[in-house]
């Protein structure tokens, strides 16, 4: 909503702008101009009000670091800026001048350095645990605003082979859309197996769920501590099939085995799984139909 109320304030803005700076005038009394330079403060206003708009826009959508925002930003003001002063010279009354430039340039300045203050604060660094792709796409955006986010894909869980791959395909191909990176844990289905024996006829959501959970959530946090991190969290609790307190339980046990924090939350909470379902949709994300082992599935895939 933020979004669309900055982007209608944004062309009311450039309106108002090229309306004002193209109207014909009559040139102001010689002592105006020289005291008060009124119109370099218009130009500084102008476009130092429209920078940091396009910088409110671009940090809402998400996909790119305040860097690349501002500079982009920074270029389109000042392409509008060169536009403005272009025209002005067919204008009567008015005239080009590079002097007005360089004051909006200032203004689009000050105006970096103003939504740097006000928008860009330091991120923590979080290992995310992704399940699968859909899972990660509500639990990212629930988080991204806090943290700066790496997956980590370990998942040994998941049978077959080609499943495996296919969903690590679908999280790198999330991964990519907005500029994170991914971690991937080896696949050992195998040890996986042991670590659950005795428990294959288990219902789902059972013990044998439970030690998957810890078996994966230890190799996060053990690679998370090892590769810098200082906290970690797991998307599973997104799903309406996983026990929210048994995978945080899970977490906890793992963060304290490794030294590092686990982030305890139900990212069900205000309909997360709902919008992982819509998000997943929109982003063509693949969304299987089982669990991962294949003891949550009643015919095994074929291989």
């Amino acid at each position: 909503m933020r979004k669309r109320l900055y982007l209608f304030i944004l062309i009311c803005w450039l309106a108002g702008i090229f309306t004002l700076m193209l109207t014909p005038l009559p040139p102001p009394p010689e002592a105006i101009s020289r005291i008060t330079y009124y119109d370099k403060a218009a130009h500084l206003v102008f476009f130092g009000v429209l920078t940091y708009l396009l910088i409110a826009i671009g940090l809402r959508l998400r996909r790119f670091r305040y860097s690349a925002i501002s500079i982009v930003a920074v270029a389109i003001s000042c392409g509008f800026a060169l536009l403005a002063e272009h025209l002005q010279s067919f204008i009567p009354g008015r005239e080009e001048s590079i002097l007005d430039f360089l004051a909006g340039f200032l203004g689009m300045l000050i105006a970096c350095l103003i939504a740097y203050v006000l928008h860009h604060k330091p991120k923590a660094k979080m290992a995310l645990h992704v399940c699968c792709a859909p899972c990660a796409t509500a639990v990212r955006e629930a988080l991204d605003d806090g943290y700066d986010l790496e997956f980590f894909f370990s998942n040994s869980n998941i049978y077959p082979k080609n499943e495996y791959l296919k969903r690590l395909s679908e999280v790198k191909k999330m991964a990519k859309r907005f500029h994170i990176k991914v971690r991937e844990d080896a696949y050992k289905h195998k040890e996986w197996k042991k670590a659950v024996i005795g428990r294959e006829n288990e219902a789902e959501g059972g013990k044998r769920c439970e030690i998957c959970f810890l078996y994966r959530l230890k190799k996060v946090s053990d690679m998370a501590k090892k590769t810098g991190f200082s906290i970690f969290t797991t998307t599973l609790s997104v799903s309406p099939h996983k026990k929210t307190d048994i995978v945080n339980r899970s977490g906890k046990e793992a963060g304290e085995n490794a030294g590092i924090e686990f982030l305890e939350r139900d990212f069900k909470d205000n309909g997360g799984f709902a919008k992982s379902v819509k998000l997943s949709k929109e982003m063509g994300l693949y969304r299987q139909k089982y669990c991962g082992c294949e003891f949550s599935i009643k015919k095994k895939p074929k291989i």
